[in-house]
């Protein structure tokens, strides 16, 4: 298994019975060269536990934080963060349990993050997922840049070329622009340096469920930072 293109970091939160699809993205992530992944176990039911705790037991670089009980969106991520950044990795990358990068995503990210650095220093990339995501669709054919608004709070995008759990539905609009600014963007396929969480901080875990990743997204745009699709 290929391990360590860079010292990056994965984030996964899982929860209900998902270790089957949770542990299909950890095998992913690690393939794409992630250096360690820490699953999150938000409350899911003892035997989805066991599955997930022989998995992490086989693996010193696989790291399970158990939670008794679901926090939801935003604990689980702010624990998830929370463990990443102690591990002092140069980056993070976030990921759903039903987010599966192809074997090159973590690469991509890394060669557009490189090409940008010299006017965008430390900015976060979010994952193209055009194929379960309509406006990522468009932007990616329009140049249409991603704005509050534009989206409801369940429409906007990410998953640098993830494939969704249920989606088999193919893009059928061509990229005409390969890297979008943004100003939304989801958990899920989110790829920062580890210096761009320590400054954000945390998510609100008030939020629980709904429009934290919204609220954490807004904080980017007060502090400066650029996003891009």
């Amino acid at each position: 298994m290929t391990r360590k293109t860079t010292s990056v970091v994965a984030v996964i939160v899982t929860y209900g019975e998902r270790a089957e699809l949770c542990l299909r993205v950890v095998a992913a992530a690690f393939e794409n060269g992630v250096s360690q992944v820490v699953v999150v176990d938000n409350g899911s039911q003892e035997a989805n536990a066991t599955k997930l705790q022989q998995a992490a037991a086989q693996d010193p670089c696989l790291h399970l934080l158990r939670i008794s009980e679901n926090l939801g969106s935003a604990g689980g991520v702010a624990r998830g963060l929370t463990h990443a950044i102690s591990l002092k990795p140069d980056d993070i990358w976030i990921l759903d349990d039903d987010n599966l990068p192809r074997g090159d995503c973590l690469k991509t990210l890394l060669s557009v993050r490189s090409a940008i650095n010299t006017d965008f220093q430390d900015a976060v990339l979010y994952c193209y997922r055009g194929s379960t995501r309509i406006n990522d669709l468009k932007s990616a054919e329009r140049g249409t840049i991603k704005r509050y608004g534009q989206n409801t709070f369940l429409a906007f995008s990410a998953g640098s070329l993830l494939i969704g759990k249920f989606c088999d539905r193919k893009s059928a609009l061509p990229i005409s622009y390969p890297v979008i600014r943004t100003y939304i963007g989801p958990y899920g396929g989110m790829f920062a340096p580890r210096t761009i969480f320590e400054s954000l901080g945390l998510p609100r875990e008030d939020y629980f469920l709904y429009a934290d990743d919204h609220e954490y997204c807004s904080r980017m745009v007060r502090m400066g930072v650029d996003q891009f699709l």
